[in-house]
């Protein structure tokens, strides 16, 4: 195996980790800056308010997105198993 070849492996592996893991921190920073606006606006400082909001919101995006993750996530294994014998031929 070549560094190059090491390198791309790594890269891919890198993009489809962000690629799944996106969405659902996109969603859970939207949700925090949300209940923190909310909660700064209606001054109640309660931690389980946020900690619930959050929650809620990543179970939602899990469902709805879950098998789209699952999918690309399945498809790069597959993949990767599939170039093994280049890699390390």
């Amino acid at each position: 195996m070549t560094p190059e070849v090491a390198l791309t492996e790594i890269q891919l592996a890198l993009r489809i980790g962000l690629l799944i893991a996106g969405p659902l921190l996109l969603a859970e920073l939207v949700a925090g800056i949300a209940v923190g606006l909310l909660q700064a606006v209606t001054q109640v400082q309660e931690q389980s308010i946020s900690f619930v909001a959050k929650l809620v919101v990543l179970v939602i995006i899990i469902a709805l997105a879950g098998p789209w993750m699952l999918a690309q996530l399945t498809g790069w294994v597959s993949a990767l198993i599939q170039r093994i014998p280049q890699i390390v031929g």
